[in-house]
């Protein structure tokens, strides 16, 4: 039996039906899996957007801390540099600042003859101390490494809560700077006696322990004494004058090691066990101690420049 024609064309008009029906399923099939697919990518880059946006709010955060703590630390330090600045100022009645000022008033020239008077425990003729001239040192540059270093140990004692020995003394001059001596780490006016030349010589370098004598009792260090008669003994006359030589100095001992024997051929202190690696500050002689009793003044050595500063000049004649 033949098909016709009509009957041909309707199975046809089937057949493509079919397949623009299968075409459309699977272009919609299709289209469903694109838009799966992009829905997964603008979660994914959503997520990655969130990520971004959180990683720079944590960066924005962590640089204004920086920022701070930068801020922070700078005005710290611009603190710390103005109180350098303020403890390393010379004293305000200095009148040179870089050099020595002859010092004329009465009352300095009273408070350290009472000084030296009072602090002889000999029977020779530095009770009759007579002082004819005062000259102050005003050496800025001594001055700032003296206060440096004092501070410096200040801060160590008190970090390390060094306890030690107080060489405190009643001796000193009866001055306004005597104030503000460091009490707590052995701060006071001592005696050293010299020639004129060495005195100007320290006045503008300061003390030198590299040059100081091995043989020394207590090592090569620089020697000081609370008791005028003692220092008398190592000072010079000037020139053909009846005057001598001697220095009030700022001394700093620190932490001293107190002995009863002798240290020759030492250029520093003993270790100090408080301490480990590193040594006492100075050693301390004292009066019928020191040497195996034979000590006969209380002698004070240091073993580093900048504790000293040669305040004053004397020239005194006994």
């Amino acid at each position: 039996m033949q098909t016709t024609p009509s009957f041909r064309v309707c199975k046809l008009n089937r057949d493509e039906q079919k397949k623009v029906h299968d075409e459309r399923q699977r272009l919609e099939a299709e289209r469903t899996k694109i838009l799966e697919e992009r829905r997964r990518c603008e979660k994914d880059l959503q997520k990655k957007q969130q990520k971004l946006d959180q990683r720079k709010s944590e960066e924005e955060a962590q640089l204004k801390s920086e920022k701070k703590e930068i801020g922070d630390r700078k005005m710290e330090l611009e603190k710390k540099e103005r109180e350098a600045s303020k403890g390393l100022q010379v004293p305000p009645y200095w009148k040179n600042k870089s050099g020595i000022n002859f010092v004329a008033t009465k009352f300095v020239r009273d408070a350290l003859q009472k000084f030296m008077v009072e602090s002889s425990c000999c029977t020779n003729s530095t009770k009759q101390t007579k002082v004819v001239s005062v000259e102050r040192v005003e050496n800025e540059s001594l001055w700032q490494m003296y206060q440096l270093r004092r501070d410096i140990l200040k801060k160590f004692c008190a970090a390390q809560r060094v306890r030690f020995r107080s060489l405190t003394t009643n001796w000193q001059p009866a001055m306004p700077s005597k104030a503000v001596l460091s009490t707590d780490i052995n701060e006071s006016y001592l005696f050293h006696g010299t020639s004129s030349k060495t005195a100007r010589f320290i006045c503008e370098h300061g003390f030198d322990e590299r040059v100081a004598n091995l043989n020394g009792l207590y090592g090569a260090g620089s020697y000081f004494a609370i008791n005028s008669c003692k220092s008398h003994q190592y000072s010079n006359q000037y020139k053909d004058s009846p005057t001598w030589v001697m220095l009030v100095c700022r001394v700093v001992m620190g932490s001293p090691y107190c002995t009863s024997t002798q240290h020759n051929q030492q250029r520093r202190p003993p270790d100090n066990p408080a301490t480990p690696g590193r040594p006492f500050d100075s050693i301390f002689a004292e009066h019928g101690v020191g040497r195996g009793g034979q000590q006969q003044h209380n002698e004070y050595v240091v073993f580093d420049r900048y504790q000293v500063y040669p305040e004053y000049i004397v020239r005194y004649t006994v």
